[in-house]
């Protein structure tokens, strides 16, 4: 109890101020110029709740894309995290981009422990709802190479939702198939349970030796998010294991204004077969004062948001 104690007080000795709203955007080419097209085609999903939407198209040779428009109209209720983006891959090579927001709370807590059989959780995270009506993401001027590729938008978690794609591409681009459906999810270091995790406020968060499983019906589309990408400081490792038994990490140190990486994954994202997946997270994260004065916070500080997809 005394190390729980310790670790609670470095987390709190941050400074206080009021609840905000963080949103944070992964290459989204709002302001980016449009080339002309030769193929235009709109696409949407006709479900009540299609948090997920996978376009197939086949390319018969290299492709420039001059522009990809996504639009995302959900609903999401008692969510800590909203997520809303894409990704486009052949299942070799990946790229992503979206939308990660959250409300956060200097009153946010979560404390559990493990030892032995006998274990202790203490769950105050504020949650809310939203209903968002037309976010959009952009990316613009891109190149594809010749062969079949997947462009799977996702939004979550919702309780209702509707997703609509504008893809314009030079003309040898053929669609080949299309599918929809619900599922998208988002995990956080609170569903990492550990020998200890801790939360408080939105300064700081401690998991040690956090797990969590899940099983996948279809197949697995999924992106790490990690405030480690800004300023925060701190230790993250972060490691999952596929159905097959194959084993990937994520490993980094953030130290001052110095980043060490001593692993990461092989690709953007992750992908793979049905079956148990299993992932492993020990974190430890602060925030940071900026050179201006603004305090940097770590927010939800990791996450997992991925979708158990049906490609076409």
């Amino acid at each position: 109890m005394k190390i729980v104690y310790i670790l609670a007080m470095i987390l709190i000795s941050q400074p206080l101020t009021d609840s905000f709203y963080h949103q944070n955007i992964l290459n989204n080419d709002h302001d980016a110029f449009t080339v002309s097209n030769n193929f235009t085609s709109h696409f949407s999903t006709s479900k009540n709740n299609s948090n997920w939407f996978v376009l197939k198209f086949y390319l018969s040779s290299r492709v420039n894309v001059s522009e990809l428009h996504l639009k995302f109209f959900y609903e999401c209720k008692n969510i800590r995290v909203e997520w809303c983006g894409y990704i486009i891959t052949n299942l070799t090579y990946s790229m992503r981009g979206g939308i990660i927001s959250e409300f956060l709370n200097k009153n946010d807590t979560f404390l559990h422990f493990q030892i032995g059989s006998f274990n202790y959780t203490y769950n105050r995270l504020i949650r809310y709802n939203v209903s968002v009506s037309g976010a959009e993401i952009w990316k613009r001027n891109f190149t594809l190479s010749q062969g079949i590729w997947y462009l799977i938008c996702f939004a979550g978690e919702t309780i209702k939702s509707r997703i609509e794609v504008d893809f314009n591409a030079t003309s040898n681009v053929k669609l080949i198939g299309m599918e929809e459906g619900n599922g998208t999810h988002i995990l956080l270091p609170e569903d990492f349970w550990g020998n200890l995790n801790i939360k408080l406020g939105y300064y700081g968060i401690l998991v040690l030796n956090g797990r969590k499983s899940i099983y996948i019906n279809n197949t697995f589309i999924g992106i790490h998010y990690s405030m480690f990408e800004y300023n925060c400081q701190g230790f993250e490792d972060f490691q999952y294991i596929t159905p097959s038994n194959k084993k990937e990490g994520f490993t980094i140190f953030s130290i001052f204004s110095h980043k060490i990486v001593l692993k990461d994954f092989k690709h953007t994202v992750i992908t793979g077969k049905n079956g148990k997946w299993d992932f492993i997270l020990n974190l430890f994260m602060l925030g940071k004062r900026l050179p201006s004065g603004e305090y940097f916070s770590p927010g939800f500080g990791v996450g997992l948001v991925y979708a158990d997809v049906k490609l076409p």
